[in-house]
């Protein structure tokens, strides 16, 4: 369905196990606005989520790395192990309903004030800094 509009490209990297993939290019490899790839590695699908409206998933990893680009993301999944991430915002549940996927994706798409709104980056598990915040505490 979203694949109907003819302003949304999307890059599906595609699971390397065949029973997933095989479905995966049998139902899409003929759309035009789609780009089935290979499964990317971490540079490559963090430039890609990077350039991204927003984001289709059901990886808990993902959920981390779009909140610290400000890149929203759908997550694929009826609950998750990261509430904090729900909780700032930037990351929405929406499980595998079909009609709430494509209402929240197409909100994203049309909406940018909605856009907006959660796509703020954030930082719940900290930016990464705590190995210097530890040695200042240490050698004071």
């Amino acid at each position: 369905a979203l694949a109907a509009r003819d302003d949304v490209r999307m890059t599906i990297p595609v699971h390397p196990n065949p029973a997933v993939g095989d479905v995966i290019r049998a139902e899409l490899a003929n759309l035009p606005c789609l780009q089935l790839t290979e499964p990317l590695d971490y540079p490559a699908m963090m430039r890609s989520v990077h350039a991204s409206r927003f984001v289709l998933s059901d990886s808990g990893g993902l959920q981390e790395e779009c909140a610290a680009l400000s890149v929203p993301m759908l997550c694929l999944r009826e609950e998750t192990e990261r509430p904090e991430l729900l909780a700032s915002g930037n990351v929405r549940l929406v499980g595998s309903d079909t009609a709430l996927i494509f209402a929240e994706a197409i909100r994203l798409l049309d909406d940018d004030a909605y856009h907006a709104s959660i796509a703020a980056p954030a930082f719940p598990y900290g930016r990464g800094d705590a190995a210097d915040s530890i040695v200042t505490i240490l050698a004071s």
